[in-house]
C-alpha cells in the first residue's frame, strides 16, 4: 500500500500535491526539488500511499513534506505515513536544514501531529515583500569562492550549503573584511525565496543586513519576480508591516473565537432590532430618517440606487454565491465550496423564516417608483443576504494578492452592503430598522458559518 516514489511519478505526484496543498505557495512548481532534491543530510527518500493518494518525503531524520489528498482525508493515510516515515529514521518535522519546502509546520496541522506524540519547539513566521527594489546598493559585491568561506566560518556548514545553490551570493565588506552575505533562490527555487543571510557579530548595527538585502531583492526583481518570500523570520515590530496572514478561506481567518464575538454582538443587536420593532418603538427614527433621505430625489440618483439595489437580490447573492464556490471546488477546496453553498443557502432560509416570525408589514405609503415586494418587511433580505455572503467572496477573490489589494476589496465588499441597505430604504420598500435587523442577522449568521466550519476543518486535520 506504501511504496518508494521514483521520478517515473513526477507528473502524477504533481496532480496529487495540487489536491493536497494547504499553503500559500505554489508547491507543484518545487515538486521536483522537494520530492528528489538533495538536502544537506544527503538524499531524500519519497514514500506515495496507495493510487496517489497521500505522499511523504524524508531526509535523514526530517519528514521534509507530508501531502494527502483532501477527498481522501479522515481514513489514516496521513497517520499511516508518518509512521512508515519514523520507521525510516524521521523523527523532526519539516524545518530540514538546506531543503525546505515551509519553515515548520502550518499552526493548523499542530493537533494533527500532537495526536501522533509531536511537539512545538519553536515558532517562525514568513515574510512576504510586495514592492521589490530596482537597484543593488552601491558597495555590495557578487559571488567567490571568499564569500562561501566567510559563510562557513561564521555561520556554519549548513548555510555554505545552501549559499552554494543560491541564483547569486552578495556580499559586503567592512574595513578590508567580508562583513556579511545575502542569497536568494537557493531553495524553492521558482517562488522567489529569499536567503540565507547573515552578518558577522562584530559588525551588525551598522546597515549592512539591510543593504545586502535589498541586493538580493533586486535581484530577484531582476530574474521576474514580483513578489519575494522571506521565510525563518520572527516578526519584529518594525517587520509586522510586511506579514501577510494567508488563510485560505475567511471563516479561517475569522476562527474560533473570532465567530463567536461576531454572531454573539450581531445576535445581540439583532435582539435589540427586534424588540424596538415589536414593540413599536422603531417607528420614531424610522420616520426621522426616511424623513432626511428621501429629500434626496434626482434621476441620476435614482438610476444609481436601482443598480445597486441589484445587488442585494437572490439571482446576484446565489451568481455570486454559486461562482465563488464554483471556483473553489475547482481548486480542489470541496469542503470550502460547499460552506459557502450552505451559508448562502442558510442565509436565504433565516431571511424567510424571520419575515414569517415578525410579519412586519412594508412601508407602503412611503415607496417611490418601485413595486414593493410581496413578501414581509423585517428583516431586510436584501440587507441579510448581502452581508452574509459579499465578505467570503471578497475574501476569496484576494486572499493572495497584497495587503493593498486585500483592504481594497475588502472595503468595496463594506460599500456594496451599505449601499444595498440604503437603497432600500430610499426606495421605501424597507423600513431603517428592518435594514438594521438585516445586517445583524447576516453578520451573526457570517459568524456562527466561521465558527462552524473552523471546528470542521479542525476536525479533518486532527484526523488526517
Amino acid at each position: 500500500m506504501i511504496r518508494d516514489l521514483s521520478r517515473r511519478d513526477l507528473a502524477r505526484l504533481r496532480e496529487l500535491l495540487g489536491r493536497a496543498n494547504d499553503t500559500p505557495y505554489d508547491l507543484v512548481r518545487v515538486a521536483e526539488e522537494k520530492c528528489f532534491g538533495q538536502g544537506y543530510e544527503g538524499e531524500a527518500h519519497g514514500r506515495v500511499y496507495g493510487d496517489f493518494e497521500g505522499v511523504a518525503v524524508t531526509c535523514g531524520k526530517y519528514l521534509r513534506l507530508l501531502a494527502v489528498d483532501r477527498t481522501r482525508r479522515g481514513g489514516g493515510i496521513g497517520s499511516d505515513l508518518v509512521r512508515d516515515a519514523e520507521e525510516r529514521g524521521a523523527r523532526v518535522i519539516a524545518a530540514e536544514p538546506g531543503n525546505y519546502f515551509t519553515p515548520g509546520v502550518a499552526e493548523s496541522l499542530v493537533p494533527f501531529f500532537t495526536k501522533l506524540g509531536y511537539h512545538e519547539t519553536a515558532r517562525t513566521n514568513n515574510l512576504v515583500v510586495d514592492d521589490l527594489p530596482a537597484a543593488i546598493p552601491d558597495g555590495v559585491q557578487r559571488d567567490g569562492e571568499r564569500a562561501l568561506d566567510f559563510i562557513r566560518l561564521e555561520f556554519g556548514p549548513i548555510w555554505r550549503f545552501e549559499a552554494l545553490r543560491g541564483a547569486t551570493v552578495f556580499w559586503i565588506e567592512d574595513a578590508g573584511k567580508i562583513a556579511g552575505f545575502s542569497t536568494h533562490e537557493a531553495n524553492n527555487r521558482g517562488l522567489g525565496s529569499f536567503g540565507p543571510t547573515g552578518v558577522a557579530k562584530s559588525f551588525r548595527g551598522r546597515g549592512l543586513g539591510r543593504r545586502l538585502a535589498l541586493a538580493s531583492l533586486a535581484d530577484l526583481r531582476r530574474l521576474g519576480y514580483h513578489r519575494a518570500v522571506i521565510p525563518w523570520t520572527h516578526a519584529s515590530r518594525p517587520a509586522q508591516k510586511r506579514v501577510k496572514r494567508r488563510h485560505r478561506f475567511l471563516p479561517l481567518a475569522i476562527g474560533t473565537s473570532g465567530g463567536v464575538a461576531l454572531a454573539a454582538v450581531a445576535f445581540w443587536f439583532f435582539k435589540k432590532q427586534a424588540e424596538h420593532v415589536v414593540e413599536g418603538h422603531a417607528e420614531q427614527y424610522d420616520m426621522m430618517v426616511f424623513d432626511v433621505v428621501h429629500r434626496i430625489d434626482n434621476p441620476a440618483m435614482h438610476q444609481f440606487m436601482e443598480g445597486v439595489t441589484q445587488l442585494g437580490t437572490h439571482a446576484a447573492i446565489s451568481a455570486a454565491a454559486g461562482l465563488t464556490a464554483l471556483a473553489m471546488f475547482r481548486q480542489g477546496r470541496k469542503g470550502d465550496a460547499w460552506t459557502v453553498v450552505v451559508s448562502t443557502g442558510g442565509a436565504m432560509a433565516i431571511n424567510t423564516i424571520l419575515k414569517n416570525v415578525f410579519q412586519r408589514k412594508r412601508p407602503q405609503e412611503l415607496a417611490r417608483r418601485i413595486k414593493l415586494p410581496k413578501s414581509h418587511s423585517f428583516p431586510s433580505g436584501h440587507s441579510l443576504l448581502s452581508a452574509a455572503t459579499y465578505p467570503i467572496v471578497a475574501h476569496h477573490l484576494v486572499q493572495n494578492r497584497s495587503l493593498a489589494t486585500q483592504a481594497f476589496a475588502h472595503t468595496l465588499a463594506g460599500l456594496t452592503i451599505l449601499g444595498v441597505g440604503f437603497s432600500r430604504i430610499y426606495f421605501g420598500v424597507h423600513f431603517p430598522s428592518d435594514v438594521l435587523g438585516g445586517f445583524a442577522a447576516g453578520f451573526g449568521w457570517l459568524g456562527l458559518t466561521s465558527l462552524s466550519h473552523t471546528f470542521v476543518e479542525r476536525g479533518d486535520r486532527e484526523n488526517r
